[in-house]
This record gives structure tokens, sequence and C-alpha cells, in this order.
């Protein structure tokens, strides 16, 4: 799978329940976006898809002016946007990984590894010239 977890029932049912910490060093966050905002972050991202009042998830697998490609039940697809438009809500979640001390709440005053980790990836990158 695409965030290296075991391809099973269960390791997909724990993704798209998206609890904040899935396993040790994979996080979750879930939410609602337009598409292009998602395509945006390159990404592979679960949409929850709606259709005959069920409910299914698909994969993000990117999107051009016209078309998604989504993998969807072992499959990938191309649908139109469109198509999609009538199946997603704008609901999402994403998965992603870090170290496992993440896991621990943070707050305005922390300090340690996972405020660095955090700090690093926000801080603005400088190229000399």
């Amino acid at each position: 799978m695409l965030w290296q977890l075991p391809p099973d029932a269960a390791a997909v049912e724990a993704a798209a329940t998206c609890r904040p910490v899935v396993t040790a060093g994979l996080y979750c966050l879930r939410g609602r976006s337009g598409l292009d905002r998602l395509a945006a972050q390159g990404r592979p991202v679960l949409l929850h898809l709606h259709s005959g009042g069920h409910g299914s998830w698909a994969v993000l697998l990117g999107a051009d002016a016209i078309n998604v490609r989504l993998w969807l039940d072992d499959a990938i697809v191309d649908v139109g946007r469109m198509a999609l438009e009538r199946a997603w809500h704008g609901e999402y979640a994403a998965l992603w990984r870090a170290p496992e001390y993440l896991a621990a709440p943070l707050s305005s005053r922390s300090q340690g590894p996972a405020v660095e980790w955090i700090r690093d990836r926000l801080a603005p990158r400088y190229v000399a010239a």
C-alpha cells in the first residue's frame, strides 16, 4: 500500500477511521477540501465517495483539468471531474509518516524533538546565492 501498511482489510479500516495516530509513526488528518487543493499536495489522499446511499474510500492519485485518477477497489481508474463531483462531497483523509515521538500532544510551550521536527518542516528554505 502507498503508506507501507499491510494490504489487508484491518489496515484499510484503520486508515479509513482516521484516528490521529493510525499506527506507530503513521498519522491521519480528516477534513473537507477542494480537489485542486488536495491534488496540489502531490501525495495520495483518501476521498470518501458516496453512491446509492453507500460510502467507500478511494485514493486520489492525481488530477488534471478534465480527469481524476483514483485507486478504487484494487484498480486504477480515470474518471471525469464532473463524475467525481457527483460522488465526492469534499471529505478526505490524509495519511502521513513522521517520527513516533509526535504522537504526544504538543502545546505552545512544548520543547524537544517533536517541536524541532515540526519547526524544521515549517521553516522557510533559503538558497545561498
